[in-house]
């Protein structure tokens, strides 16, 4: 455990220039956002609407921002073939990949605790789910890209990955156009979307479905994990053998 703990830090400290950038931008979306509320009429309904907006957009922002600082976390030790030092010691691969997997949850954490706590400061009608909505979307594209990442390098790996889905929106947009959509009915289309303000309105049914979502996407990161590390042991085992 202590060797993990140690390698985390190694990690934050040589991404620390882009979770810098990461904070700097958060802190500014922040002020923004509660300068909006200092200055506008909260309980008018325009002034609610202006302050919702920018924080959402402030958060959709910084969760970008910070996932960049995240790709950081990974690609920093491929140029450096640390890679290959750690494959040197037992279980050393599984150790770095695993401290490199925690941080970037932590990164997502804290985050996401900052910004609920901000909705929370804020009010004006704004849900602390959100924040944990972008979590779960967040680790999620860490959890299908950090292998591919590994496997072909950070950006390759991202273009691999913006290829993939970039495919499947074709193909939905394709199937849409082209495809037999007649069971996309009016009823089914009217049931969305009660099904869709019931989860708006009943915090009960957004927990139990962000638990759902939330739970899926932590077993995709643990198997993501195990990917990775699989992936790069094979990958160091040939910068050895060069």
């Amino acid at each position: 455990m202590s060797g993990i703990i140690r390698l985390l830090y190694k990690n934050l400290i040589e991404c620390k220039n882009d979770l810098i950038i990461g904070i700097i931008s958060a802190v500014f979306f922040n002020a923004v956002v509660i300068t909006g509320t200092a200055v506008l009429d909260t309980s008018d309904m325009f002034g609610r609407f202006i302050i919702q907006a920018g924080f959402v957009i402030g958060a959709v922002l910084t969760y970008l921002v910070v996932g960049e600082a995240q790709s950081a976390v990974i690609g920093c030790d491929r140029t450096s073939r640390f890679y290959s030092f750690a494959s040197s010691v037992p279980y050393g691969v599984l150790k770095l990949v695993i401290s490199k997997y925690l941080l970037v949850f932590m990164i997502s954490a804290v985050e996401t605790l900052l910004f609920s706590l901000l909705s929370c400061v804020i009010g004006c009608g704004l849900s602390p789910a959100l924040p944990l909505v972008l979590m779960i979307i967040q680790l999620f594209m860490r959890a299908v890209e950090i292998p591919l990442m590994l496997l072909f390098g950070v950006r390759s790996g991202k273009a691999v990955k913006g290829s993939v889905f970039g495919a499947a929106m074709m193909a939905i947009i394709i199937y849409m156009l082209y495809g037999d959509i007649s069971w996309l009915n009016g009823d089914l289309i009217a049931s969305a979307m009660n099904f869709a303000e019931d989860i708006i309105n009943n915090i009960g049914m957004q927990t139990m479905l962000l638990g759902i979502v939330g739970a899926g996407v932590t077993v995709l990161y643990a198997v993501s994990l195990l990917v990775s590390a699989t992936v790069a042991r094979r990958i160091f085992v040939r910068f050895e053998t060069r």
